[in-house]
């Protein structure tokens, strides 16, 4: 092995004895064009590099700043899967096929799934970088001062998919723990996450068998229906102030038939579509006169009573939002769990509202939400004790242990 040292930062270089290093520093990205095979060793740790040379830490000058390297992060990425695997985005299903053999030799190309299909325009004003798309559903954003934390990372991934969640495709907010980085590879064209998941053991081709069958026939989205979804979403985003990462968990939880934490969310959606609606859809002499009547911080319940009274929203919609309001307030001070049919109503209700305020249709949520709760309700319900029963052995051990 040979050595050499960057003047720049003390950083010490292992090379084989074979490599030309001077023509690796001139070629390789990665290598630092200011190494020099005069080496000079670390002290202690008490040293720091400083102007070509160690010096003792306690020798350091007053603005000392530790050195950087010459050698940027290229294209450092937060990314995020969108979907378990295995589902695909693309134009046609035969981009991706996958034969029985294939999976169980596990020879098949991989590589596709990184590739980016897509890009999304990213409309936060500070920002000149489009959010990048893959086949495998992850997407994108840079790590610079615009997304410097992952706190505001998962905030703009989750607009990302409230955006796609309004355009039809069901996909789930994220947080922290599904936050990845990685970076573009080089030479462009595909990325590259340095967390392990179960998205990257496909990539990587260490997945179980009995997961990679899923590659035999994996779900598909149309990109053109992707980027639709995402437009249509993110242009009623910034049409009203909402949070549609609620809408979405709300939705998420009910399918779940988590019924409290659905109830929940759906009623921040509703407190905000409401203060929309009231300031904006109210007349304005009508709005002035009940300014000057009413006091300044009116409470929801009177909100309601105001837009079903100026016929901004009908009675079934008005009984609903009385019925969930009531519910809401139960579980609130008396922890009690909200009605499943009152909050499946809401959810309705709420894409009807939603309808009103930006007056536009959602027809693709409305139509795919629906087929999905209606087969999940099914089995939330479902009666699944069996017809003849026996629970001697279970009496017998219940005896045989004490209260503690």
């Amino acid at each position: 092995m040979k050595y050499y040292q960057d003047t720049i930062t003390g950083q010490i270089y292992a090379f084989e004895n074979h490599v030309n290093v001077e023509k690796l520093m001139q070629t390789n990205r990665n290598i630092p064009k200011t190494l020099i095979d005069k080496v000079k060793e670390k002290p202690s740790n008490n040293h720091i590099w400083y102007n070509g040379d160690w010096i003792h830490e306690k020798n350091k000058p007053i603005a000392y700043k530790e050195p950087i390297s010459k050698i940027p992060s290229y294209d450092p990425a937060w990314i995020t899967f969108l979907f378990e695997p295995l589902i695909i985005i693309s134009k046609s299903k035969d981009d991706f096929v996958v034969s029985l053999n294939d999976i169980n030799t596990n020879l098949y190309d991989t590589r596709i799934l990184s590739k980016f299909i897509a890009k999304l325009k990213n409309y936060d004003e500070n920002s000149q970088l489009d959010i990048l798309v893959t086949f495998d559903g992850s997407i994108m954003l840079p790590i610079d001062e615009n997304y410097n934390t992952p706190e505001k990372a998962v905030n703009k991934f989750n607009e990302i998919i409230g955006a796609l969640f309004l355009g039809g495709i069901l996909v789930k907010p994220i947080d922290l723990i599904k936050l990845q980085q990685g970076c573009i590879i080089e030479n462009g064209g595909s990325n590259f996450s340095y967390t392990p998941s179960p998205n990257n053991d496909f990539r990587n081709k260490s997945a179980s068998i009995t997961e990679r069958i899923k590659a035999h026939h994996p779900n598909h989205i149309q990109v053109e229906e992707f980027v639709e979804a995402y437009n249509f979403g993110i242009t009623i985003i910034y049409k009203i102030n909402f949070s549609p990462i609620f809408l979405a968990l709300g939705y998420h939880y009910l399918n779940q038939g988590k019924i409290a934490e659905s109830l929940s969310n759906l009623w921040i959606v509703i407190e905000q579509l409401t203060d929309f609606l009231y300031t904006a859809k109210i007349d304005s002499s009508i709005l002035k006169i009940l300014k000057r009547a009413l006091p300044k911080n009116i409470n929801i319940k009177t909100k309601h009573d105001i837009l079903h009274e100026t016929k901004i929203i009908n009675e079934q919609i008005f009984q609903v939002l009385k019925c969930n309001r009531e519910d809401r307030n139960n579980l609130l001070h008396n922890g009690i769990i909200p009605n499943r049919k009152n909050v499946l109503q809401l959810w309705t209700t709420l894409l009807e509202l939603l309808e009103v305020a930006t007056s536009t249709k959602i027809e693709k949520l409305q139509k795919n939400s629906k087929i999905i709760l209606n087969r999940n309700l099914e089995n939330h319900i479902k009666n699944v004790t069996p017809k003849k029963t026996n629970f001697e052995q279970w009496k017998k051990d219940e005896e045989s242990l004490p209260y503690l």
